[in-house]
C-alpha cells in the first residue's frame, strides 16, 4: 500500500505578508480547489462571545466593500465553482473548488471576503437571525446535540465547552466591534495557511493571491479606536482541558435515548495518539468491529453505535455513541461496559489488522479527493508546522502491536469517564446507568 500512496509531497512557497502557501499538483483532475485556514476556532473565542468564531465566519459572506452577498455567490457559480467554509474547535476554513482555468476568480473572492469584509450594520442584524436559526436547528436533532451536551458537561466553565456556533444570547449580544477586534486577534499572516489542491497554473496563483494579501501583516493588529462600545477582553490563550467525571440525563420527549460515554486520551502531538486510534477504530468503527457485533447484532440494544475519537493540540477524548430506547438504557451500559472490557482482554489479530488497515484506507482514499487533500494538507501545517509524508503516517500505524494497544487500553479506560444521556429518560434512573461516569 505505502507504494501506492508514494508521490512527492506538495511544496511550500511563504507569502509576503507571512502566511505559508502549499501547492500540491494533481494532474489527473481538471478542477482545483484552494482555500485560506486560520488557526482559530470556537475554544478561543472570548468568554462573553460563545459562537464569536463561527458568526465571524458567517459574516464574510455577506459581503466586502466590493461585492454583496449575492455577487460572491453569483461570481463563484458563474464559472461552475463553489464556494464554502467551516469552523471547528480549533481552525476555520474558507474554500472554493472550480475549473482550473478560473483559478484566480475562486482566489479574487477569497482574497476579498478575507480583506475586504464590511461588516455592516444591516448584515449583522440579518445573520443574528439566521445563526439563532442554525442553533435551534441543531437543538432539534438530538444525535448533534448530544455531543455540544456531553461536551459541556466534561469541560465546565471552559472554552471547549461551549457549542461552536454559540448561544443564543452570546450570538445576540455580538457586535461590530467583537467581529474587528476578532480580525485583529487571529486573521493576520502567521497564522494562517493558503492550500491549493488540483490541477491548475500555481505560479499565477500564487503570485495573485501573494499580492492580495499582502497588507494583511505579519502579526496581530492593534484595534483602532473607534466610538463604539468597548468589546469584551479578547484572550485568546489556551487553556489547557480539564475533564471532569460526570452523569448528566437531559429529559426529552423523543422515540430513543441518545448517549455518549467519554474519557480522557491523547492530544494529536502524543506518541500514543496512532495507538488510541487504532483502538478506537478497532473497537467500534466498522460492521465488523466487537461494539457494533456484540450490542447490534447480537443483542439489539441500540440501532446506533459507533467509537469516535476527538483530537486537540493539548487533549484528547475517546468516546461511544448509542441510540437506544430508554427501556434497554441499563442493559445498554452494562453490556458496553462488559464488551469493552472482553473486547480488550481478548484483543484479536484479525481485528488489530482490520483496524489497521481502516486507518491506513482512510488516509489514502481521502488523499484521492482535492478538496480533502487541501484541507489535509493546510491542516498539517497548521497542526505540526510541517507536512508530514503519507508513507511515514501509515508506517506508524502499522507498526502498533497488541502489547500497545493494552497499554493504552488500560490507560484509557482505566482513568476517568463522563455519560452524557438525552432523551425520555428519568433522572430518577441515575442509579441504573452508573456503569461509566459519576455524578457530581
Amino acid at each position: 500500500m505505502n507504494k501506492k500512496i508514494s508521490r512527492n509531497l506538495p511544496y511550500l512557497s511563504p507569502l509576503s505578508c507571512g502566511a505559508q502557501a502549499v501547492v500540491d499538483r494533481v494532474d489527473s483532475v481538471e478542477s482545483l480547489t484552494c482555500g485560506i485556514w486560520v488557526s482559530t476556532g470556537s475554544r478561543f473565542d472570548p468568554l462573553p462571545r460563545a459562537g464569536l468564531a463561527h458568526f465571524y465566519e458567517h459574516i464574510l459572506f455577506k459581503g466586502t466593500t466590493n461585492r454583496d452577498a449575492y455577487r460572491i455567490a453569483a461570481d463563484i457559480e458563474a464559472c461552475g465553482g463553489m464556494i464554502n467554509a467551516y469552523t471547528s474547535r480549533e481552525q476555520t476554513a474558507f474554500y472554493a473548488r472550480m475549473p482550473s482555468e478560473h483559478l484566480e476568480r475562486g482566489l479574487d473572492i477569497l482574497c476579498d471576503m478575507i480583506c475586504n469584509a464590511r461588516f455592516s450594520e444591516e448584515d449583522l442584524v440579518m445573520e443574528r437571525k439566521v445563526i439563532t436559526q442554525e442553533i435551534a436547528q441543531s437543538l432539534d436533532q438530538p444525535d448533534d446535540h448530544v455531543f455540544d451536551a456531553f461536551q459541556a458537561q466534561i469541560f465546565p466553565q471552559q472554552r471547549l465547552g461551549r457549542p461552536i456556533l454559540g448561544y443564543r444570547d452570546s450570538v445576540a449580544e455580538t457586535r461590530r466591534s467583537d467581529l474587528q477586534q476578532h480580525r485583529a486577534d487571529h486573521y493576520y499572516g502567521e497564522n494562517m495557511v493558503v492550500s491549493f489542491s488540483g490541477n491548475g497554473d500555481f505560479d499565477r496563483g500564487l503570485t495573485f493571491v501573494d499580492k492580495a494579501l499582502e497588507d494583511l501583516g505579519r502579526l496581530p493588529q492593534a484595534q483602532p479606536a473607534s466610538s463604539a462600545p468597548p468589546s469584551p477582553t479578547s484572550d485568546h490563550a489556551i487553556e489547557e482541558p480539564r475533564f471532569a467525571c460526570s452523569l448528566s440525563v437531559e429529559e426529552r420527549e423523543i422515540e430513543q435515548c441518545h448517549s455518549v460515554i467519554g474519557f480522557p486520551a491523547f492530544s494529536r502531538h502524543h506518541k500514543d495518539y496512532y495507538a488510541a486510534k487504532v483502538l478506537c477504530a478497532l473497537l467500534g468503527q466498522g460492521m465488523a468491529s466487537p461494539l457494533f457485533q456484540e450490542i447490534r447484532e447480537k443483542r439489539g440494544l441500540a440501532y446506533s453505535i459507533c467509537s469516535f475519537y476527538q483530537e486537540l493540540q493539548d487533549g484528547g477524548i475517546f468516546g461511544l455513541y448509542t441510540a437506544s430506547d430508554h427501556n434497554k438504557m441499563s442493559e445498554l451500559q452494562r453490556a458496553l461496559k462488559n464488551c469493552l472490557q472482553s473486547s480488550v482482554d481478548e484483543l484479536r489479530d484479525e481485528d488489530i489488522a482490520r483496524a489497521k488497515a481502516q486507518l491506513r484506507s482512510s488516509l489514502v482514499m481521502g488523499l484521492e479527493s482535492p478538496p480533502r487533500r487541501a484541507s489535509h494538507w493546510a491542516s498539517q501545517l497548521l497542526f505540526y508546522g510541517k507536512l508530514i509524508d503519507p508513507r511515514e503516517t501509515c508506517e506508524k500505524i502499522s507498526m502498533i502491536d497488541k502489547s500497545k494497544l493494552l497499554s493504552v487500553a488500560e490507560r484509557v479506560f482505566g482513568g476517568l469517564s463522563a455519560v452524557t444521556v438525552l432523551g425520555p429518560l428519568s433522572k430518577d434512573y441515575l442509579s441504573e446507568i452508573t456503569a461509566f461516569g459519576q455524578a457530581h
